[in-house]
């Protein structure tokens, strides 16, 4: 796995894990002290993971594989999370769900790569 990939499924881990917890600890907040919260964490968290999918999934459709699976399941997942930011309620869900979509996309990815290195040797 290159240290693209890599960066790339630990920005959806940690995006999924922030996404899910983020209720809960908000609870605990006023607690600790703190009394607002910055949501440029979830734009860095969001952003990157975006950027990193389309150039590491996009890099990969246009250069090795040809396959736009791993890319329909990017698609996917950012539309769960974009959906879960509309639909507040539901937030944590679509999260999660937006969250393991982008986990099966990187995993869909090196597997399809694995295939074709397999099929040319």
């Amino acid at each position: 796995m290159l240290k693209t990939e890599k960066l790339g499924v630990s920005l959806s881990v940690a995006c999924a894990i922030h996404c899910i917890s983020l209720p809960f600890l908000i609870t605990f907040f006023p607690l600790l002290g703190i009394d607002w919260f910055h949501e440029g964490i979830e734009f860095f968290l969001l952003g990157g993971s975006f950027l990193l999918a389309i150039w590491i999934l996009g890099t990969d459709y246009y250069k090795k594989h040809k396959n736009y699976e791993p890319l329909l399941w990017a698609a996917l997942g950012f539309i769960f999370i974009m959906t879960g930011h509309i639909l507040e309620k539901s937030e944590t869900i679509f999260s999660f769900l937006g969250g393991m979509s982008l986990l099966v996309a990187y995993w869909r990815n090196m597997k399809i790569k694995h295939q074709i290195k397999v099929c040319e040797c």
